[in-house]
């Protein structure tokens, strides 16, 4: 609609330059293509849980290294194919990375694959922050 401005139409435009907000997009949609392509590359299995311990994320590698699909863990805490023998060393290592912020390297631990068999994995581990 126009506005009468010392007796003519007018037409109020309000303009806003955009230019930061436009370049932050642009290296954030590159940062996450970098970590898409990372994460889906990678020859380790890489899991996030949330402060209970529960997988919030489970990369592509997770049948090739484990045997299962991915799907198996959403939700879910890990320790249910961890060998019985190391599920409390492990759920204790976890809760000290949780809750006293410590990180944990080469954590040796066993699992029982896809196939029923064993393996040893290691593990890293350190606190972080994602939603």
């Amino acid at each position: 609609s126009f506005i009468t401005i010392n007796s003519r139409k007018c037409v109020v435009g309000f303009f806003r330059d955009i230019t930061k907000r436009m370049q932050a997009e642009e290296a954030l949609q590159k940062s996450e293509e970098l970590y898409k392509s990372v994460v889906s590359n990678s020859s380790d299995l890489l899991i996030l849980s949330d402060e209970k311990g529960i997988t919030t994320f489970c990369s592509p590698q997770c049948e090739r290294v484990v045997g299962y699909p991915g799907s198996k863990f959403f939700g879910q805490m890990m320790p249910d194919i961890i060998h019985p023998d190391d599920a409390e060393r492990c759920k204790q290592a976890w809760a000290d990375v949780f809750h006293l912020g410590f990180e944990i390297k080469d954590f040796e631990y066993r699992i029982i694959d896809g196939d029923g068999g064993g393996k040893v994995d290691v593990t890293h581990g350190k606190p972080g922050y994602c939603e």
